[in-house]
């Protein structure tokens, strides 16, 4: 038979570790916890899931150029560019503003479609269109943030009206 001391204490030691359990969680903020995946997700280029007649729609009436970056789900620089060029403030602000971007896969559907009509032949790649689809340029391979700053600018001055 367990003392009426002991299950006191232990009963105690329990009720102690579930309150102090209780005041360690409390003290973090549960968004906080969670804010880095937040924040990146705020601050990555916003590609739209549109077809490409949809965007260009769309691109005419908003008086933005249409911006394709192509991938596939094997392309590890894809991911590098989505993760790390795309999710990159500078560029994320500058595309939201004077693009309208997709992210087409170039092995399915209207990507594949893409990948043909502009000879591309390689991944990623990236292509800038007018509104009236029109081809400004496409741009293969992995930009890292300062040449994709300068294609960026490049493409919207050449696609200006």
């Amino acid at each position: 038979m367990i003392s009426p001391y002991l299950f006191f204490l232990k009963q105690n030691l329990v009720g102690t570790s579930v309150v102090l359990g209780i005041l360690i969680l409390s003290s973090f903020n549960i968004h906080d916890l969670f804010s880095k995946e937040r924040t990146t997700i705020e601050t990555q280029i916003s590609f739209k899931e549109l077809a490409i007649e949809e965007a260009l729609e769309l691109g005419e009436k908003q008086d933005k150029l249409i911006f394709v970056s192509f991938y596939t789900n094997w392309c590890a620089s894809c991911r590098m560019m989505r993760n790390d060029v795309f999710a990159d403030q500078a560029i994320a602000n500058f595309f939201n503003s004077n693009y309208l971007s997709l992210y087409l896969n170039g092995e399915k559907g209207e990507g594949q479609n893409l990948i043909k009509k502009f000879g591309i032949q390689s991944y990623p790649s990236h292509a800038f269109l007018k509104t009236d689809g029109e081809l400004i340029g496409i741009y293969e391979g992995v930009l890292m943030p300062n040449k994709f700053v300068e294609l960026r600018q490049s493409a919207k001055e050449r696609g200006l009206k």
